[in-house]
């Protein structure tokens, strides 16, 4: 398994990964009118994801089998950049195999690379990462104000 970044190229593979992401999360229900094409863009355009945002495919023997994305950003007012795990779909037949240990590595690298302080990561119920180093801080509680 390997990693790389997304570019224009991927687009076609993007789309089919974010449609995939969009049909077993929460976020469909909170951004039923998400401009895909637009969102896909920000993150194929190699002007934004050098410093800001990234998307990377997973690679399994040359064939596309998930992505994820991260993005950076600071608090106003702070000297501190933060780094985000943002999406991060891999097919069903590929998950257990460690392929989170490469992601959150990758993940590191880039924030690091990018000057980031922290990493803020959200996650699932049941989803453990304190045994990749992170500290649970506080739930995250989302309302739809619309």
């Amino acid at each position: 398994m390997k990693i790389r970044v997304a570019g224009p190229e991927d687009k076609d593979t993007v789309f089919k990964f974010l449609d995939k992401t969009l049909e077993i999360t929460i976020w469909k229900d909170f951004y039923p009118d998400l401009n895909k094409e637009r969102l896909v863009e920000s993150f194929l355009n190699p002007n934004t994801h050098s410093d800001r945002m990234v998307l990377f495919l997973l690679d399994d023997s040359d064939t596309e089998v998930g992505m994820a994305s991260f993005d950076a950003y600071a608090f106003p007012d702070s000297h501190f950049k933060v780094a985000r795990l943002r999406s991060i779909f891999l097919e069903e037949e590929h998950r257990g195999k460690g392929v989170m240990s490469m992601v959150l590595d990758t993940l590191h690298y880039w924030a690091e690379k990018v000057g980031c302080s922290y990493i803020n990561l959200g996650a699932a119920e049941g989803v453990d990462l304190e045994k990749h180093g992170y500290k649970l801080m506080e739930k995250l509680y989302i309302k739809d104000i619309r």
